[in-house]
């Protein structure tokens, strides 16, 4: 490790099956219209039927369809 990646916090990235991908970070999200937000905490829906893209706002829970049907955890 060089001195730069040890003085950086961790991130930690906890993927729920069916579900968000929960970020604990700090973590800077670019939107596609290049809007960035500073967070220390993030859930990333991984569904594709969120109202708040690219953030989860429970659709998984309601929503038959999901894009993550197809993945394959590892």
């Amino acid at each position: 490790m060089d001195e730069k990646s040890i003085l950086q916090p961790v991130v930690e990235m906890k993927i729920i099956e069916k579900g968000p991908v929960i970020v604990h970070g700090p973590v800077k999200v670019i939107t596609p219209d290049g809007i960035v937000v500073m967070r220390e905490m993030c859930a990333i829906c991984r569904c594709g039927n969120s109202k708040n893209q690219p953030y989860c706002d429970g659709s998984h829970l309601q929503n038959k369809k999901h894009v993550y049907e197809h993945e394959e955890f590892f």
